[in-house]
């Protein structure tokens, strides 16, 4: 290494040192002097307080509050004496508030909902143990067949697969008899609104 250069790298290097170490130094001193508190001001003469008017006393309150799973929530830094149940407030609008009921139409049909009804015939069908034919109509039984243009065809099955797929597994409210048994009962059904013998 040569010794110009050398020479030069440490008096730069001490430079640096004196430099950083002044610097140092005024921001200690400004620190300080920015840190220190300001001079107090004289104090005032003590003034006497103007009297302040007697609280009245509150109405004794008829129940206190009960705190709420005190051993869940940490209670606040109150007395439960202080503590006042307030009523509930009222709807912020009448959109809140439920409306009334409808009125039920004196036509309206009251009827037993019978689930999954499985078509048996035409006219006749089975859901949840209960055997109902359809009032009002002359049902087609399964094995009954028909002859169009001299060409029998099974007319019985035709209709029994045309009423299951009317009926798709949905719910039928019929007008069940009050004493009924399991076995068959007539009774006029419908599907929704529309009556199933109406469809027949």
């Amino acid at each position: 290494m040569r010794p110009v250069p050398a020479v030069a790298a440490v008096l730069a290097l001490g430079l640096v040192v004196a430099l950083l170490g002044f610097a140092g130094r005024s921001l200690v001193a400004t620190e300080t002097t920015a840190g220190a508190p300001p001079p107090a001001a004289p104090a005032a003469p003590p003034r006497s307080a103007p009297p302040q008017p007697a609280v009245p006393m509150a109405a004794p309150r008829a129940a206190m509050a009960r705190a709420v799973a005190p051993e869940i929530v940490a209670p606040p830094p109150l007395d439960p004496a202080e503590l006042q149940r307030a009523e509930p407030r009222q709807p912020l609008s009448d959109l809140a508030l439920a409306l009334p009921p409808r009125p039920v139409p004196p036509d309206k049909w009251k009827g037993t909902l019978l689930h999954r009804p499985v078509a048996l015939a035409s006219a006749r069908f089975e859901a949840m143990g209960r055997t109902v034919a359809v009032a009002g109509i002359d049902g087609v039984e399964p094995d009954e067949t028909c002859s169009w243009e001299g060409n029998p065809w099974p007319c019985g099955v035709r209709a029994r697969a045309a009423f299951s797929a009317w009926l798709r597994g949905r719910s039928l409210s019929c007008a069940m008899p009050p004493e009924n048994d399991r076995h068959l009962v007539v009774a006029s059904c419908r599907l929704g609104t529309q009556d199933v013998g109406s469809w027949l």
